[in-house]
């Protein structure tokens, strides 16, 4: 069963990344009331997960794969940047091969862009720099184990809903956060 009273829309966020078994990464522009939605008979976990993107497709909110563990919560006015950001490569691979970061160490809350330039910087081994005008808040908590690489690709993607990108600094070493080309 499905209670939920005013819930605040992070609260159902996390119920569905946890049906689901995949980190949600959320554009900022899909933000929502909270939620009020009760189911009257008991669902099947399939049937909750529909349940929940029945709320976000009522929302405007559209959900999309990004691989195995990864999903895009982004407006449905704009799913049709999806292809374009999903065929974006990374600039680079991750320095170190550790083990996977275990489910829900990921944890971020209203996160600045320095947050996101600082762990960049530690995973890929390589300086990061943030262009001149740049800011974003973000929020981000894995549901599932992540390498090092998926971490880096769910940044790359985290950015690329906000307009921006890590580009490879010409004739330099160093990474710059800056807006998506």
């Amino acid at each position: 069963m499905i209670d939920f009273r005013e819930v605040d829309f992070n609260m159902c966020l996390l119920l569905y990344q946890e049906l689901a078994n995949r980190t949600v990464l959320r554009s900022p522009r899909s933000l929502t009331p909270p939620i009020t939605f009760r189911s009257y008979t008991p669902l099947t976990k399939t049937e909750a997960i529909y349940a929940l993107q029945a709320i976000f497709a009522v929302n405007d909110l559209s959900i999309v794969p990004a691989g195995e563990k990864l999903l895009l919560m982004l407006p449905t006015a704009e799913t049709n940047k999806v292809p374009a950001l999903l065929a974006r490569k990374a600039p680079v691979s991750a320095a170190t091969n550790n083990s996977p970061l275990a489910a829900g160490s990921l944890d971020c809350r209203m996160a600045e862009l320095r947050q996101v330039a600082d762990l960049y910087q530690e995973l890929s081994g390589r300086p990061v720099q943030i262009a001149a005008g740049q800011s974003l808040r973000f929020t981000i908590r894995s549901q599932t184990a992540l390498t090092s690489e998926e971490v880096l690709r769910a940044l790359d993607l985290l950015l690329g809903l906000q307009g921006l990108a890590v580009e490879t600094q010409y004739a330099s070493e160093n990474l710059l956060i800056g807006r998506l080309k």
